[in-house]
């Protein structure tokens, strides 16, 4: 049996807390989609008490979204923060850097660093997989990874997900 992909996830406003709530509705169809689960292994956001709909129990609580991106145990990380700087641009650049898949929709910071971004992909073993295709998508792929840097967050987080299978 193929081992889960683990996402880490930072930012858990309206879109993250869709995010956890759709990855968690959905496990049977992403797990029927991609050969493997898609499981929430880590999380950060500004406020750890504010309540969000979802059940985070089980998920663990990193200090940082660096925290999240460095974390050894997380497959994908996906920025959900916002901003196209920090602390979001060092938490992609770090989990690029550790050779981690990438999901963001973010499109101020793609706007700003997509390229500079994807050759960091590449110089971590990365190759263009496809050019950007919609709304300001920017693909690398690493070996059996997928460094999604998405500007448009339709649905595209799932698709990556599938695309990160190993």
């Amino acid at each position: 049996m193929v081992a889960p992909l683990k996402v880490g996830i930072a930012g858990l406003g309206t879109v993250g807390a869709e995010v956890v709530r759709g990855i968690e509705q959905q496990g049977r169809i992403l797990t029927a989609r991609c050969g493997r689960g898609v499981r929430i292994v880590a999380v950060t956001a500004r406020s750890r008490t504010r309540k969000r709909g979802v059940d985070l129990d089980g998920i663990a609580w990193a200090k940082s979204p660096l925290a999240v991106a460095t974390d050894p145990d997380v497959d994908c990380f996906v920025e959900l923060i916002g901003g196209d700087g920090d602390p979001a641009l060092s938490a992609i650049e770090a989990a690029l850097a550790a050779g981690k898949s990438v999901v963001t929709a973010n499109k101020a910071l793609i706007a700003r660093h997509g390229l500079r971004l994807a050759k960091l992909a590449e110089q971590h073993g990365g190759e263009r997989s496809r050019l950007p295709q919609r709304r300001g998508q920017v693909h690398q792929r690493v070996g059996h990874q997928h460094h999604a840097l998405d500007g448009g967050c339709r649905g595209d987080h799932r698709q990556a997900a599938c695309q990160a299978r190993g």
